[in-house]
This record gives C-alpha cells, sequence and structure tokens, in this order.
C-alpha cells in the first residue's frame, strides 16, 4: 500500500558549467529531504535510496512505484558566483499531475530559507497542519558560515567514496568547517565519519580512530 504522503526527493541537477558543483547540488537534494523529514505526516525516502537516480535517471512514475511513494519532487540548481537559481517541481505520480512548482533566484547567503520555503510549500499544498515543534525545526540553520557549509558539502561528498584518499580530503574540509564555526553541529558528525571510515577499513591505527571519532561525536 502506497502511503498518500510518501514522497521521494529526486537528486536536485546541476546545471552550473562546471561539473564541480556537483557537492552543491547533492548537498541541497540531502538538506532538502532533513528539512521534509521534520515533518512528521510525510514518509520520506531516504538519501541512499533515491541518490541511485543520480547516474541512471528513469521516468518518475517507475522510479515512484519502484520507491513506493505517491509524491515526487525534483529539481535543478544553477550556481554562478554568490547567485543561485533553483527550481523545483512536486508531482503526483500516481495520476502524472503536477501539484506545485516554484522557482528561486537569490544569494547563495539565503540557501537555508530557500531550503525551508520549499519545505513549508510543500506542506501548504498537500494542506499539512504544522506543530510549534515543526515549524521550530524547519526554522534550524546549521551554520551562518557559509564557507563553513562550503566545506562541509564537500567533505560529504568525498566521505562517499570511501577509499583513503578522499577521507583525508574530506576529513581536511570538515576541519575547515568546525575551525571557522565551532557551534557547526553537523560538521563535527562529518569529521567523526572520516575516522570511524578510516578504523572500520584499517586504513589508519583502528583503536586511535576510534577514539578520534570518539571526541567529534561528543563535540557534536
Amino acid at each position: 500500500v502506497i502511503n498518500a504522503n510518501s514522497i521521494a526527493v529526486l537528486p536536485f541537477a546541476n546545471l552550473s558549467n562546471d561539473p564541480q558543483q556537483d557537492f552543491f547540488s547533492d548537498g541541497l537534494t540531502e538538506d532538502i529531504i532533513t528539512q521534509l523529514s521534520k515533518i512528521r505526516a510525510y514518509k520520506v525516502i531516504s538519501r541512499t535510496s533515491v541518490m541511485q537516480y543520480k547516474q541512471t535517471p528513469k521516468p518518475v512514475k517507475e522510479i515512484a512505484k519502484q520507491l513506493g511513494v505517491s509524491l515526487v519532487l525534483e529539481g535543478s540548481v544553477q550556481r554562478q558566483g554568490d547567485k543561485v537559481r533553483i527550481t523545483a517541481q512536486l508531482i503526483n505520480a500516481v495520476n502524472d499531475e503536477h501539484v506545485w512548482a516554484d522557482s528561486y533566484d537569490r544569494s547563495v547567503s539565503d540557501i537555508f530559507s530557500i531550503q525551508r520555503e520549499v519545505a513549508l510549500a510543500i506542506a501548504a499544498v498537500l494542506n499539512t497542519t504544522l506543530s510549534k515543534k515543526e515549524t521550530k525545526e524547519l526554522d534550524y540553520i546549521p551554520t551562518a558560515d557559509l564557507q563553513a557549509y562550503d566545506h562541509y558539502l564537500r567533505g560529504k561528498l568525498l566521505t562517499e567514496n570511501r577509499n583513503k584518499a578522499d577521507l583525508l580530503v574530506a576529513r581536511d574540509h570538515f576541519l575547515q568547517a568546525v575551525n571557522r564555526d565551532k557551534s557547526f553541529a553537523a560538521a563535527y558528525s562529518g569529521l567523526a565519519d572520516t575516522f570511524l571510515l578510516s578504523s572500520f577499513r584499517g586504513y589508519e591505527d583502528p583503536v586511535a580512530m576510534l577514539w578520534q571519532a570518539k571526541k567529534y561525536i561528543d563535540t557534536a
């Protein structure tokens, strides 16, 4: 049985002329998944399940059937300098109808506001009443430092490659993120991941790596 409020957020397409900006479009995809997950009424498909469609795109109806969802959010990101253009559209995959669409031409510094607005717009079109707690959670901003956020997103993308060289570069990005913003919890968490993976895979001294991971988990 497909839940009427089940949503899959497909990987946002990177329309920038620079393939290096993939870290930004992937990061936006993950952040919108996180925002929608804060709304209890929705069943949101995990990032791991949706990222497979980045390399092998399929028709929306087919993806929805494979993931067992009724709603699909797709979009694109174009980033140039400190400007960003984000488009998003929500599709009811059961009857192939467009439920909602919007585009945002803003400064990159508004990225968290855009993510929040997308979540609120979807809640509005689906007639979802948000609790005070949900509204407060949607207002949460992980960091006010955009360069720290950039380092964090780059670190996240590199961590996924799971090899030692990329993990070490990812670790450096996370360190730069927390050095810029000492209260950036997600970046401490990412940093801990690099030590955990290094420990599990035997890239560096497993015991020493676990202690390092614990330190950053506690800080996060």
